[in-house]
């Protein structure tokens, strides 16, 4: 029934774009066009039966149309409205039955209303259709806004800034659209420091020094190849992910942290 639908994942299928009389969801579909006709079939999810869609595009916004279930033996009409944002919100009452009542909520896809946050030239720049470019364009729009993209070196502060400033947009369409959480490994650098957020699975880090620690990393044999002039000095970092054990001499990171990782000093590790 209607009231169960802002839990399929399909009910915002309606204007996010599955089926736009047929047609993809670019964002050319908006706005759109008053006595548009949007149908499609939203199959059966979260204990909300297969439902068909016919819904008319009406003036300012408007939407008016029919929900229906059990091969048509379930009608309810439905009325409301959309946004620019692809989100919209239906009333809707049973035709016949009970005449039971309910609402339907639902808002365009994660991916499009991302992508529709970004300036017109983070947009242009995307080459690929991958959720790790997204995110990163996403990253580099929060620098923009900061006015931290372009100038040189960015100072590590900007930089989780505009990673936390990521992760919280991320987690409020997440929670706005009912999406359970992916956990993610995210690293972003400018060459003088890097920044990793930990999200899923095991992450660690290894802080190297000195010609001991290279002696055990390495070996002698991999060291005179490689001909490092002052081993003594040497420092570096080695972070990385999915263990299956935690390994020796490793610092392990908690869930839901974000490192920092300098050229001269230790890492850091603050919650994300």
């Amino acid at each position: 029934m209607v009231s169960k639908l802002k839990t399929a994942a399909v009910a915002a299928a309606l204007v996010s774009g599955v089926a736009w009389l047929a047609a993809p969801a670019h964002a050319d579909n908006f706005p759109l066009v008053e006595g548009t006709v949007l149908s499609t079939i939203s199959p059966a999810t979260d204990g909300c039966p297969e439902l068909n869609w016919q819904v008319r595009v009406g003036p300012n916004n408007s939407l008016v149309g029919v929900v229906a279930q059990d091969v048509m033996k379930d009608i309810w009409k439905v009325s409301g409205s959309y946004k620019a944002d692809r989100s919209f919100h239906l009333n809707g009452q049973e035709l016949g039955g009970a005449r039971r009542t309910g609402t339907v909520d639902g808002y365009g896809t994660l991916r499009d209303r991302v992508s529709e946050s970004l300036p017109e030239f983070l947009r242009r720049n995307q080459r690929g259709d991958t959720d790790s470019e997204l995110l990163f364009h996403l990253f580099l729009s929060f620098l923009h806004d900061a006015g931290n993209l372009g100038n040189g070196p960015v100072d590590p502060s900007a930089t989780l800034a505009a990673i936390r400033a990521t992760l919280a947009l991320i987690d409020r369409l997440r929670a706005e659209q009912g999406t359970s959480h992916n956990g993610m490994i995210l690293l972003v650098t400018d060459g003088e420091h890097m920044v990793a957020v930990h999200h899923s699975a095991t992450m660690g880090y290894r802080v190297i020094k000195g010609r001991a620690d290279l002696e055990r990393l390495l070996g002698d044999d991999t060291l005179r190849r490689i001909r490092i002039p002052d081993m003594a000095s040497c420092r570096f970092c080695l972070i990385a992910s999915d263990f299956d054990e935690e390994p020796r001499g490793w610092t392990m990171v908690p869930q839901h942290a974000i490192v920092t990782i300098t050229r001269t000093d230790d890492p850091t590790v603050e919650q994300a």
